[in-house]
């Protein structure tokens, strides 16, 4: 069996903006599967879902390097606006109780003036966030109260993958992570030794 370089894989793949190559590190059997009944991959400043780095570097201080290609479709770039109306397909996915009893802390008058009490919600979200990756983690911990299954389930009905955001490794600044919600399209490439 021939095994190939990352560099031959991606010349004959010819690839194009439309996937992107990710690290992952993990000494898990499946590294890209999400076991419900532990919390992994999960911490307050990103959000919930399954970690990238596009530094094999990074990701071999977490374990065995894997390398996937991944679709950019549904991922929000780093520097992505807020997407209000991606976030209101996001939030509308929530069963209507529990809508109601989120919106019940942003308007006192939230079962007759619904709307007012989402755009209040929506405006503080453009307040307090730059980018659509801040923004779903808002949502995730404000909306979701960090059930990451039901909003896995809203965001990728909604169209969301994940987002991409920027690091705090000074040495390296085109380092990146790529927050993934949805482990379906991910395609492994290769293992990295």
């Amino acid at each position: 069996m021939h095994v190939v370089s990352l560099y031959e894989y991606i010349r004959s793949k010819e690839m194009t903006r439309k996937n992107t190559i990710w690290y992952r590190g993990s000494n898990r059997k499946n590294p890209i599967k999400f076991d419900h009944d532990e919390d992994f991959d999960t911490n307050e400043r990103y959000g919930c879902g399954l970690y990238f780095t596009n530094n094999p570097e990074t990701a071999s201080m977490y374990g065995k390097v894997h390398a996937y290609e991944i679709p950019n479709t549904g991922i929000y770039s780093a520097t992505s606006k807020i997407d209000i109306l991606t976030i209101r397909k996001i939030l509308y996915q929530k069963s209507k109780e529990d809508l109601e009893m989120f919106l019940s802390d942003w308007h006192e008058d939230y079962l007759t003036k619904p709307e007012k009490a989402m755009r209040i919600y929506l405006d503080s979200l453009l307040d307090y966030n730059d980018t659509m990756g801040e923004a779903l983690i808002s949502v995730y911990v404000d909306a979701f109260n960090h059930q990451r299954n039901e909003f896995y389930a809203a965001a990728i009905k909604a169209g969301v993958n994940g987002f991409i955001t920027k690091t705090d490794n000074t040495s390296n600044t085109k380092e990146r992570y790529l927050i993934l919600y949805n482990p379906a399209i991910i395609k492994k490439v290769f293992d990295v030794e």
